[in-house]
């Protein structure tokens, strides 16, 4: 396999969607839509085969780097939330507990080649690759899936401030130790590196280039109304 296969795929995703900035994928048809999903697919699959086949050992360093920064990055997720939780519970003539949600996500931000890790020579793609992967993000968010790793809770009333994380409910319980890599790499890989290359439409590749993540963390206040 070579890079003109996939680069075909690419191809053809432009065609469908035009240049990233111009791209609104709920104004297109939904055949359409259903195209682009699989041809992002398609070229996701194609891309990874590539990338094992002529994967060198700085790419392994690099994603064992990236791992490891985006397993840290989910853990502080949790964290902040947890710290955000008690404040709440400390507070709850400001913060009624059974109107209040934590919801916490983990995004990615590449929009433009700003954003993405250069990649001259072509390595971890082709030169279509930058605008591809804008269009993934701007698809992810299109149909609500922006973020890779996410969660919503609901404030206990029952719960008191000097309980631990744990307690709280607050844990990443899906980064055990084990290995998210599914038997396509021979190293170990949190999940949220899974959730990128599996749950959503980038490659092995892509997260390789990906520079910029973002951590939310937000308060919702639930209202309910008698009409």
């Amino acid at each position: 396999m070579d890079q003109d296969e996939f680069r075909s795929i690419e191809e053809a995703i432009l065609n469908y969607t035009g240049e990233p900035e111009h791209y609104r994928l709920w104004q297109l048809p939904k055949d359409t839509q259903e195209q682009i999903h699989d041809m992002l697919l398609q070229r996701r699959w194609l891309i990874n085969q590539w990338f094992l086949e002529h994967i060198a050992p700085s790419d392994f360093k690099r994603l064992e780097e990236e791992s490891n920064q985006l397993l840290n990055l989910t853990q502080e997720m949790y964290r902040k939330a947890a710290q955000t939780y008690r404040t709440i519970l400390q507070h709850p003539d400001v913060f009624p507990p059974d109107d209040i949600m934590i919801e916490g996500g983990l995004k990615c931000k590449c929009e433009n080649e700003d954003d993405l890790i250069p990649d001259p020579d072509h390595h971890l793609g082709t030169d279509l690759s930058a605008k591809i992967i804008s269009i993934i993000q701007q698809t992810e968010e299109a149909v609500g899936l922006e973020y890779f790793e996410d969660f919503l809770e609901y404030v206990d009333s029952n719960h008191r401030a000097d309980m631990t994380d744990e307690e709280l409910g607050f844990i990443n319980v899906l980064d055990d130790g084990s290995s998210w890599a599914e038997n396509w790499l021979n190293i170990s890989v949190c999940h949220a590196v899974h959730a990128l290359c599996t749950h959503q439409h980038f490659s092995i590749p892509d997260i390789l280039r990906i520079k910029r993540f973002y951590l939310k963390i937000e308060l919702k206040r639930r209202t309910t109304l008698d009409l």
